[in-house]
């Protein structure tokens, strides 16, 4: 349902390339449809089990009550229908992501590269430069927060703080291919399995994953729990 709804207007933005004839009802769909596609992919839930294990791993190195351990029972947090559980529990939040996600500053970034764009099995990607630490900086309103989702080989829509970026205009035109390359090293840092493209060259991937090889790993370390 989601998907159909979204799909007339996909087309609509791919035919004009910007945002200025989107109706607020078109801009709904588009918000819902990005928050169920970042929640549903095989990452998403990869990304859960590696939080839990972790956890997991800290409160084994607690000194735990008993009354603590027969309440909580951590010894079976990760098992795979927990996981599952957890997983589906999240999708409760789509509506809410949806809301956070229309109040944000929208702008599409048009390539003008001999590099096309890459999508992946993980397409809906966030990133932030503004650092937070010892705090995580990829939630939805933290500062500096940007979404980034490659609509074809030729345009990313992205959704950022309205803050941050109050003064970037509503239509990038990139001409770096050096832009090109943060956006599909994004789809390479946080795919799961599969990275697509309309070409076959895959060199600037191959390079990504010679210099981080801990990205070939399916249960690698996504996240860090302190």
């Amino acid at each position: 349902m989601i998907e159909s709804s979204f799909d007339p207007i996909y087309k609509k933005i791919l035919v004009n390339r910007d945002l200025e004839s989107l109706a607020s009802n078109e801009k709904e769909t588009i918000a819902v449809f990005v928050a169920a596609q970042e929640l549903r992919t095989r990452e998403q839930r990869e990304t859960i089990a590696d939080m839990v294990r972790q956890a997991k791993q800290r409160l084994h190195k607690e000194t735990l009550s008993e009354e603590f351990k027969e309440r909580y029972d951590i010894d079976k947090w990760d098992t795979e229908e927990e996981i599952k559980s957890l997983h589906l529990n999240i999708f409760k939040q789509i509506p809410l992501y949806a809301e956070i996600i229309l109040q944000m500053k929208w702008i599409t970034l048009i390539d003008h590269t001999p590099m096309p764009f890459w999508t992946s099995d993980h397409p809906i990607n966030r990133f932030n430069p503004v650092k937070a630490e010892p705090f995580g900086n990829l939630g939805l309103l933290c500062k500096g927060i940007g979404i980034h989702i490659p609509l074809s080989p030729k345009m990313v829509l992205s959704f950022c703080d309205p803050k941050t970026y109050e003064l970037l205009p509503s239509r990038y035109e990139i001409k770096d291919i050096q832009n090109v390359e943060f956006e599909n090293w994004l789809q390479v840092a946080h795919s799961t399995r599969y990275l697509f493209s309309n070409t076959d060259d895959f060199t600037f991937a191959e390079r990504i994953l010679r210099d981080n090889p801990s990205l070939r790993e399916i249960d690698r370390k996504r996240i860090q729990v302190n």
